[in-house]
């Protein structure tokens, strides 16, 4: 069995390589690697969860362009870099590219500076390397002088590995506005280069982001592309596939009508919102909940913020029974997810699903990468205290409500990976954090309203500030292990006094298993055991679930097609009669139908800048697509009265589509600096050229923004409205 530092069968680990080359040669002057062409590869991959590598030609230490660390070009990527002991030990002392290992990497990045012109296309190891990845087709990134590493690469068959290949790279026009230095020390132009080998070289103006992608190569033109080329080569790789086993319990009651734990809610969105995951499926096992109970929670919670069509299977609701081995819907589903591919399992109560799997389907823990779990301590006489007004330890209830299970799953060759309760210890989520989720749109109010009794436990029967998302590190340490410390442990079960059944100051008169982990255990089992966790976790994981800057996670749903009609009333029939659609309703269960609608804020909506507008609004809804059409009947201003029939290869449609997304600010400022987009101007006159901001759409609770895509589609990104169920509007 196969694994990297992490745990895990999964090796995701990043190369990035730098010039050794200091010199301009014939000048006195120092040059070397560009910084930011560095740090912003190494901090993207690393926050992506990715082992990150530095090599370079001559391995040792590797120094950076003087001029790159310095004023506009210390970027904050450099400064990260710069304050970061783990990063600048990399520079003291970098692999000899020579001695690289093709197959323990998973992707490529040729780091710029004018180093690269001396010593790249020289370096028979970087030759082997680039060959070597572009052979087993992992993908290859480059900005700005990197891609000369690709000139002495080959492909398969021995030809240059750049003849016909689109790429692009510094363009001489671009050389030309360099330092006089730099030009007078240029062993060659590097567009000169590439294009003599047969690349299909390609550039936009001196210093626009310009990136170009062909065949697992993603090359960026200068130092200006180095974030496009960055977001490029993580939106290429492939994501984590992760499954998700719970007792979900967010806003439901224990049998003894106690507040339920919120904890596992937080795991779950954040495993949706993380931009380096793509969640399979989500099991519900027993717990403070019935099974039923969690599955619909599961449900509820994938519909609203999750990907749509989500596998939700219902679990075991009883502890493993050795004896007599049954299957349930959950193992089935997740059997038939590994089945497909690897996964990582977040497990986040009893293991009983994953123990059934193992016993049923032996031939799949192979396809286990690795089982992170809630469970474990460092002694069995450390309790889990909650605060200073607790009586009684809490359970390491993932362990103790099915002790056989884990012993199932210790006894399997699967990875495991501890998150214990006392590392939860280190994150506490207060007041004043929900009070700041409260204030964002959505999931962020979800989370607020339902977590609210629980702080109030946990303050009130605890005395403790707020309460520990224990849940949460485990989907973490999925999202990126990078920001944990660990032990590589033996583990062992072990009986000793029931801590949970006495008093704070009392001895318990029952015994009960724990599983404890430390240098003392005697054990052929092992596991990866989380001791730390960084301090800005709650940050991060509190703005990665409302603000996952991310288009492919901010970005909530279709919202709706917007279509002109002459009557309303007759339009619906139609919609109705021939697709079956319906009227649709807000989540209030308020009836979406806005007769002779004359507000100003809409008139803005519908750009026109006089401010006058008389309009019939209707929404529909497919009851099974989740698609929502709004039907348009214009009064004041009137338009072109007559349809045009339009064959499919016609250019031209809808007036725009619109897309629901969790965060307007964010969808803005994402969106306005993206090549290609063109953001609509504000309507209020003609000659105002300002680019946005979006605007509040009054009195509704929603705000808006139109942009332009290069192929001329119109797009309108809402935020704010009142949902109907599952998507859209």
């Amino acid at each position: 069995m196969k694994q990297d530092k992490n745990n895990s069968r999964a090796i995701k680990k990043a190369l990035l390589v730098v010039t050794s080359h200091t010199e301009l040669d014939g000048t006195g002057q120092k040059t070397g690697f560009w910084f930011d062409e560095l740090a912003t590869p190494f901090w993207g991959l690393y926050d992506a969860g990715y082992e990150v590598c530095i090599a370079s030609i001559k391995g040792g230490k590797a120094s950076a362009d003087p001029l790159s660390a310095q004023g506009e070009f210390a970027t904050p990527a450099v400064q990260r870099f710069l304050a970061s002991d783990f990063a600048m030990s990399w520079l003291d002392d970098t692999l000899l590219i020579d001695e690289v290992n093709v197959p323990s990497f998973t992707t490529l990045f040729l780091c710029g500076g004018h180093g690269t012109l001396w010593d790249f296309k020289q370096s028979r190891g970087l030759a082997r390397v680039v060959s070597e990845f572009y052979a087993g087709q992992k993908l290859i990134a480059g900005v700005c002088h990197g891609p000369t590493g690709l000139l002495s690469a080959k492909k398969p068959d021995g030809s240059a590995l750049i003849a016909g290949l689109k790429l692009t790279a510094f363009s001489d026009a671009e050389e030309t506005l360099t330092p006089p230095q730099y030009i007078q020390a240029l062993p060659y132009h590097l567009e000169d280069a590439l294009v003599e080998q047969g690349a299909n070289y390609q550039c936009g103006q001196p210093n626009a982001r310009f990136v170009r992608s062909e065949k697992g190569l993603i090359t960026g033109q200068n130092p200006a592309s180095v974030e496009l080329v960055t977001k490029t080569l993580l939106d290429a790789l492939s994501k984590k596939r992760v499954w998700l086993d719970t007792n979900l319990a967010i806003g439901a009651a224990n049998p003894a009508g106690q507040v339920c734990k919120v904890d596992d809610a937080y795991a779950l969105l954040s495993l949706f919102n993380s931009s380096n995951v793509k969640v399979q499926g989500i099991s519900s096992v027993f717990g403070e909940t019935d099974t039923l109970t969690a599955s619909q929670l599961a449900k509820m919670l994938a519909n609203r913020f999750g990907p749509v069509a989500l596998p939700v299977a219902t679990g075991a609701a009883q502890a493993l029974n050795i004896s007599e081995v049954k299957s349930n819907e959950a193992v089935k589903r997740l059997a038939q997810a590994l089945r497909q591919g690897p996964m990582t399992l977040v497990a986040l109560g009893p293991l009983t699903n994953i123990a059934t799997l193992i016993l049923l389907h032996p031939d799949l823990t192979s396809q286990i990468e690795q089982l992170i779990w809630v469970a474990g301590r460092a002694s069995e006489h450390g309790a889990f205290i909650g605060g200073p007004k607790q009586q009684t330890p809490l359970a390491d209830t993932g362990f103790e409500l099915d002790v056989d299970a884990a012993r199932v799953v210790l006894a399997s060759d699967i990875p495991v990976v501890l998150t214990p309760f006392e590392l939860g210890g280190q994150v506490c989520v207060t007041q004043a954090d929900l009070k700041a989720l409260e204030e964002s749109h959505g999931v962020g109010e979800y989370l607020s309203e339902h977590s609210q009794p629980w702080l109030n436990k946990w303050t009130q029967d605890y005395g403790a500030q707020g309460f520990t998302p224990i849940a949460a590190l485990a989907a973490g340490f999925a999202i990126n292990p990078n920001r944990y410390q660990w032990q590589k442990l033996a583990v062992e079960f072990r009986i000793a006094a029931d801590d949970t059944k006495g008093a704070r100051f009392g001895t318990p008169e029952q015994y009960k298993p724990y599983l404890v982990v430390s240098p003392e255990c005697q054990s052929p089992y092992s596991v990866l055991y989380c001791t730390h966790v960084v301090d800005d976790f709650k940050q991060s994981l509190l703005s990665g679930i409302i603000n996952p800057n991310d288009p492919a996670k901010y970005i909530a749903a279709v919202s709706h097609l917007n279509i002109i009609v002459d009557d309303v009333d007759e339009a619906t029939a139609f919609y109705q009669r021939t697709l079956g659609f319906e009227q649709a309703y807000d989540e209030a269960g308020e009836i979406m139908d806005y007769p002779h609608l004359t507000l100003a804020s809409f008139a803005k909506d519908a750009g026109f800048t006089n401010g006058k507008v008389d309009v019939d609004i209707r929404f529909l809804r497919h009851p099974t697509a989740g698609l929502y059409l709004e039907l348009m009947r214009y009064y004041t201003p009137q338009g072109e009265q007559v349809i045009t029939r339009k064959n499919t290869h016609d250019m031209g449609g809808v007036r725009h589509t619109a897309l629901e997304v969790n965060d307007i600010m964010e969808a803005f400022n994402y969106l306005k600096d993206q090549p290609g987009v063109e953001m609509v101007r504000f309507p209020d006159d003609q000659d105002n050229d300002e680019q946005g901001p979006p605007m509040v759409l009054a009195p509704f609770p929603m705000s808006f923004f139109y942009w332009r895509d290069q192929y001329g589609v119109q797009w309108e990104m809402e935020c704010g409205r009142k949902r109907g169920y599952l998507r859209g509007i």
